[in-house]
């Protein structure tokens, strides 16, 4: 694996080093453009949003909105979590004012069928918040990086350190769509490889109704299971918690468990319906000085604290900015060779971060617990930080992930 680091590494720096002529390091149309395409308005609209919006103009301000001498633009379209709506904005806007870069995407689903449009297209896609595994394997692409955590990060930094504390039988509600599905099976597969069992599921669709919720957490209550893992998000996640909360599920020896959770939902639902719960994530704004001092910036920009995929979104938006201004085109082969061929390091979202071939950007990842009420000091200070897991161990090696482009690293 080492030598094929070293040989990707070599070929992206002798790519950039043979980008010389005004051919070469002209932009396409005399201007950068960045496109936010996110859910502005829906389930996921909370954790991504105006949020991201936000950290994407947070980072071409960061650049003084200029990359290269050529002017940067952001602009933002909402996908309404639709993939067709999402695909049909991208390529209205694009035949407007031709688009270099899309970030800011919700769903799963919806990335996938942008991703494989912006590829056909030579747009850059950058995934701080889309988490399935999909991205990594066989719909890796050589113009994409998922940035933010994925289901198997999430099941590495979750289960393990659950099953290992003793919470062995596992009962899913899961989300009827790719999503539910692969958290649940990443999860499950983490359980069992350590000694624990699934004792049974509640597959339900999403959005879910209050009824079919209450049924499934009934459902959980009456099996052997001493964890609820919840395979869904956002609006979902939040309906289950509440069910938990008013059956008095812990009371019941069933521990609740946000596989997927964001400190927006901590807030949605209040620190004593979360209290104890633990979860992982990429990125909290209160872990040292340097993501304080800019997450005060965003605060005060949007309102509230960052979550982890608009953090993200400012950490991919500043890389690729800088990556265009080291490769002096807006070309999206060789500007993906130079975001490969130098680390991250935004001293927000990481401070070592890699860009790998099969589109993932490689970072550690937080293990973190909903404090105590008597514990929170200041607004959105709601989690402590109990761990964190390394990049080798929350993330797979590229060679196992079934990229075809991992062949060429």
């Amino acid at each position: 694996m080492k030598q094929g680091r070293l040989r990707g590494s070599v070929w992206a720096l002798a790519l950039l080093a043979t980008m010389t002529g005004s051919a070469a390091a002209a932009m396409s149309d005399g201007v950068v453009r960045v496109l936010v395409l996110t859910n502005l308005s829906g389930t996921y609209s909370d954790f991504t949003g105006q949020g991201s919006v936000a950290a994407a103009e947070m980072a071409a301000e960061a650049l003084e909105r200029t990359v290269a001498g050529t002017p940067v633009e952001v602009l933002t379209r909402d996908s309404e979590l639709d993939p067709d709506v999402a695909v049909r904005r991208l390529r209205e806007t694009h035949a407007e004012t031709p688009v270099d870069m899309v970030v800011g995407l919700s769903a799963s689903n919806t990335a996938l069928a942008v991703q494989r449009f912006a590829e056909k297209h030579g747009i850059v896609t950058l995934h701080s918040a889309p988490s399935s595994t999909a991205f990594n394997d066989e719909n890796c692409s050589p113009l994409a990086v998922q940035w933010g955590f994925n289901t198997h990060a999430l099941a590495q930094s979750v289960a393990t350190s659950l099953v290992e504390r003793g919470a062995r039988r596992w009962y899913f509600v899961t989300a009827d769509y790719n999503f539910g599905h692969d958290l649940r099976d990443q999860v499950a597969a983490v359980v069992t490889a350590n000694g624990g069992e699934v004792v049974g599921e509640s597959v339900i669709p999403s959005p879910a109704g209050p009824e079919a919720m209450a049924e499934a957490v009934n459902e959980a209550a009456a099996s052997p299971a001493d964890v609820l893992g919840l395979a869904n998000a956002g609006e979902d996640t939040q309906l289950a918690l509440r069910q938990s909360y008013a059956q008095g599920l812990q009371m019941k020896d069933v521990a609740p468990v946000a596989i997927e959770f964001y400190i927006t939902d901590v807030r949605s639902l209040g620190v004593y319906v979360t209290t104890g719960l633990r979860f992982a994530t990429s990125f909290y704004w209160n872990r040292d000085a340097r993501a304080r001092e800019w997450s005060q910036r965003f605060l005060r920009r949007h309102g509230s604290p960052p979550t982890s995929p608009q953090a993200g979104v400012y950490s991919a938006t500043r890389h690729y900015l800088e990556a265009v201004a080291a490769a002096g085109t807006d070309e999206g082969e060789r500007v993906m060779a130079a975001m490969r061929a130098r680390p991250v390091d935004d001293g927000v979202f990481t401070s070592d971060g890699r860009v790998l071939a099969n589109s993932r950007m490689l970072h550690d990842m937080l293990l973190v617990e909903v404090k105590q009420p008597m514990d929170i000091e200041r607004t959105g200070d709601y989690l402590e930080v109990l761990e964190t897991v390394p990049r080798g161990t929350a993330f797979r090696d590229p060679r196992e992930t079934g990229c075809p482009l991992t062949s060429e690293s």
